[in-house]
């Protein structure tokens, strides 16, 4: 079994995009893609390095740079960074070259992952618990209005087994 279409994870850090992308590349037998990972291995640089040395904007731009590139594929499941789709239009190309599929989460779900990843995500440094949910809040409140237009919406503060199933069922009549 395979996959016609890409498949796009969205969400906001920590929801999971790469655990479930992997998970759900290896029950379609497809091919698994990170567009951070895309980054890091074109630029060689990490994707903190890149935030601190020429800063988000250019991130942003990269990021589109991975998604123009990555999209012309067929058949993948990509794992997206948090605000990619938030830029560019990248929720619209998204939808274009395949489905997309948004793992929600609420902040204080996502602060019991990130808490201790502060170090490897740059938005987060130098935030305590307190101002990371509401910092968190925020950004979800305004990424929403791109997240929400994603094919399919999954709550992802399941176990991850049960988001697995959750998606083979919405996908089945794509695979």
């Amino acid at each position: 079994m395979g996959v016609n279409e890409n498949i796009f994870l969205i969400g906001f850090m920590g929801s999971g995009k790469s655990t479930i992308g992997r998970m759900l590349a290896k029950a379609l037998n497809s091919l698994f893609l990170d567009t951070d990972d895309w980054i890091e291995e074109h630029t060689q640089k990490s994707i903190p390095e890149i935030f601190s040395s020429q800063g988000e904007e250019y991130f942003r731009l990269l990021e589109k740079k991975a998604l123009e590139h990555l999209a012309t594929g067929t058949g993948q499941i990509i794992a997206t960074g948090g605000g990619m789709p938030c830029f560019y239009d990248n929720i619209k190309t998204m939808n274009q070259y395949g489905i997309t599929i948004y793992l929600r989460m609420e902040p204080k779900d996502l602060l019991q992952r990130l808490r201790n990843e502060t170090a490897k995500r740059p938005l987060l440094h130098n935030k305590s618990e307190e101002e990371l949910l509401g910092w968190m809040d925020l950004k979800i409140k305004e990424r929403n209005l791109y997240y929400e237009q994603a094919t399919f919406i999954i709550d992802a503060h399941q176990e991850k087994e049960w988001i697995l199933e959750e998606l083979l069922r919405k996908l089945h009549p794509y695979v």
